[in-house]
């Protein structure tokens, strides 16, 4: 399916926001990790070239450095190529409809928790949108190829997230907005669990309390009132 030069372009500011706004909450290593998102009603992808190389922090990324793919990884739009991980993004967005934008990063609290071999669990009231937990990928490479995407979108199935051992976070959405939102928590969680398994045990909340968290739209306030205040906090970055 085909998409418009104005559904292209929104989706690219839509886009931009969310960077801004991850690197800004410092969810990005060094110039390290990407953002995505799916062009509404189309098979096309915008995402972040392959910018690694270039003597620039993330703040620094303008649109013209977005490109757009097509399902399988290839150019349509832009002057870089995907970065080398765009696996992560085209397989997830393939078993995921319900998905319109995928992160990949590092965050320094789900990477440390990783390294336990334990998962990220509702052990806070916003953590509560992991319920019962978020899955823990085994495998700490690089995912490069179609099959180790497909591997890491089972792996995801119908939850916001999943930890890749040693490795990084992949967060998906609704939006761009709640897919940032999520990547966010996920690091909150992560750091409160690791506070709580210092100081003690740490206990996920009651399912029967918090469990129906789980199902919570992108338009629910828990995901709006956040994408607001930090886009409202971010909003004199470089990014135009």
């Amino acid at each position: 399916m085909s998409a418009s030069a104005a559904a292209i372009e929104a989706t690219r500011q839509e886009l931009l926001q969310g960077l801004r706004v991850l690197d800004g909450e410092g969810m990005f290593e060094k110039a390290f990790g990407h953002i995505s998102a799916r062009v509404p009603d189309s098979d096309l992808i915008v995402m972040m070239g392959h910018v690694h190389d270039h003597e620039r922090t993330l703040a620094q990324t303008e649109a013209e450095d977005l490109i757009v793919i097509n399902s399988d990884g290839g150019v349509v739009e832009g002057r870089f190529d995907p970065p080398g991980e765009f696996p992560i993004h085209t397989e997830v967005l393939r078993a995921r409809p319900d998905v319109m934008s995928v992160v990949h990063c590092h965050p320094h609290a789900p990477v440390a928790l990783s390294i336990t071999r334990t998962p990220v669990l509702p052990v806070t009231w916003r953590a509560s949108i992991f319920f019962p937990e978020v899955p823990l990928f085994l495998d700490p490479r690089q995912i490069e190829t179609s099959q180790h995407g497909h591997e890491l979108a089972e792996t995801l199935g119908d939850g916001r997230a999943v930890t890749l051992l040693g490795h990084g976070v992949v967060c998906v959405g609704a939006s761009v907005g709640q897919a940032a939102v999520v990547t966010i928590d996920l690091n909150d969680a992560a750091r409160f669990q690791l506070e709580a398994m210092a100081a003690g045990t740490a206990y996920p909340l009651p399912e029967a309390l918090v469990g129906h968290r789980r199902e919570a739209p992108a338009t629910a306030e828990g995901f709006t009132s956040a994408w607001n205040f930090y886009r409202a906090k971010w909003a004199g970055e470089l990014i135009t």
